[in-house]
């Protein structure tokens, strides 16, 4: 089952104008794609982490201004947060382009 959703963080976050999307699946994602996605990430994504399921084994993500990491890690589904500002402008788009690495 694949849930995907945004949510919003308490008001300390929304008054610094940052928001987050949340992207959830079961599904296993292909590396390669999930690296060309994060490379390609809109300026205005400043953050995002989480648990990462490939074929070639379960990692933890970090993305920190463009720059990220794959570190191998016990990780039983896909879990990622991405942080930012006008994340509402970015959702349809970036919540497409996760789909597109994920792999049957």
């Amino acid at each position: 089952q694949k849930i995907v959703e945004k949510r919003y963080h308490d008001h300390h976050i929304e008054e610094s104008g940052l928001s987050h999307i949340v992207y959830k699946s079961g599904k296993k994602l292909d590396k390669d794609r999930l690296a060309e996605f994060l490379y390609s990430l809109p300026s205005d994504v400043i953050r995002a982490k989480g648990f990462v399921l490939t074929y070639s084994g379960s990692f933890l993500m970090n993305f920190v201004f463009s720059r990220f990491d794959f570190e191998e890690f016990p990780a039983e589904r896909n879990e990622l947060v991405f942080i930012g500002r006008n994340m509402n402008d970015h959702e349809g788009a970036m919540l497409n382009e996760l789909r597109k690495c994920e792999v049957d």
